[in-house]
């Protein structure tokens, strides 16, 4: 029989299984991960893109998009530090200006 839950359900479960993320490795991080390290929710989150005050993501496929891993480290950093809004806007593409 097929596994209870939505997609959405599957996939953490799935995630949480995994490996844990190491953004000190060169890569890219899918949204669903990202959001479990950040104080915000999905719609804050991409608000937050909009204001160049979280980095955009890069495209990976057609369908797909990620985030640097090394960008997430930053604003994880810039959080932390408190830091967030005087550290200065991320550009178009995820860098930082």
């Amino acid at each position: 029989a097929a596994p209870e839950g939505n997609r959405t359900q599957q996939r953490a479960v799935a995630r949480s299984k995994a490996q844990p993320i190491d953004l000190n490795q060169p890569g890219f991080i899918r949204l669903g991960d990202f959001l479990e390290m950040l104080p915000v929710s999905r719609a804050t989150f991409y608000a937050l893109i909009e204001a160049k005050i979280y980095p955009a993501p890069v495209k990976l496929g057609p369908r797909a998009v990620g985030w640097r891993n090394s960008h997430a480290q930053e604003l994880i950093r810039r959080i932390e530090n408190g830091t967030l809004l005087t550290a200065g806007p991320y550009g178009d593409h995820g860098d930082v200006d």
